[in-house]
């Protein structure tokens, strides 16, 4: 017995010298998947852009022709009867270039051959020139109906007060040289439109680091 003991002595030594085993380290936890912005719908048919959202323009504001309104006493109705016969004036107008450029060009043309002919005829000349004017004239005439589309919608108290307007459209050079001098004020500036406000991105959160 005294000799078992002596060896397993040693033994007992060994063991109690050797440091204990280090704890498992805990299961690290996984790392959490960033978090991606949830794509932008585009705006689905018929229904408006939202402003700010990108690749939209931002929003024009219609004109409420407030300084002529209040000038000339314009209803909502003769503002309404103005734009009408402008717009049906201009579409007579694009009807009758689209009808009557071809055959100036052509005329010209016929023109140009004329003059170039060793002894050009000055009669045949002078006969195509006053084609070219009379349906330039056509052309001048259909333009001018535009303007005067929308001064029929006007009262004679109205016309009246429009030949200021047409007499300052007249002289915009030397309007503006009274304003250098203070002889005429200066016309007052437009409010500013609002600046839209782009949509503020939220920040991508890091994944925690592994411990």
């Amino acid at each position: 017995m005294k000799l078992a003991g002596v060896l397993l002595l040693p033994v007992l030594v060994l063991f109690a010298q050797e440091p204990p085993n280090p704890p498992a380290p805990p299961n690290p936890a996984p790392p959490q998947p960033m978090r991606a912005r949830a794509p932008q719908r585009p705006p689905q048919p018929g229904q408006p852009p939202r402003p700010g959202e990108p690749g939209q323009p931002p929003q024009a504001q219609a004109p409420d022709f407030r300084a002529l309104r209040e000038y000339l006493n314009l209803s909502d109705g003769q503002i309404r009867r103005i734009q009408e016969a402008g717009e049906k004036a201009r579409t007579d107008v694009a009807e009758k270039e689209r009808t009557l450029r071809p055959q100036i060009q052509q005329k010209r043309r016929a023109l140009e051959d004329l003059l170039d002919a060793a002894n050009p005829d000055a009669a045949a000349v002078g006969r195509a020139m006053i084609e070219i004017r009379g349906l330039e004239r056509q052309i001048r005439q259909a333009q001018e109906g535009v303007r005067s589309a929308g001064l029929n919608v006007l009262t004679p108290e109205q016309r009246a007060k429009f030949k200021a307007i047409e007499d300052a459209a007249n002289l915009p050079e030397a309007t503006r040289q009274a304003q250098r001098l203070g002889l005429v004020p200066a016309p007052p500036r437009p409010p500013m439109a609002p600046r839209v406000q782009p949509q503020p991105q939220l920040p991508v959160q890091p994944p925690p680091p592994v411990r």
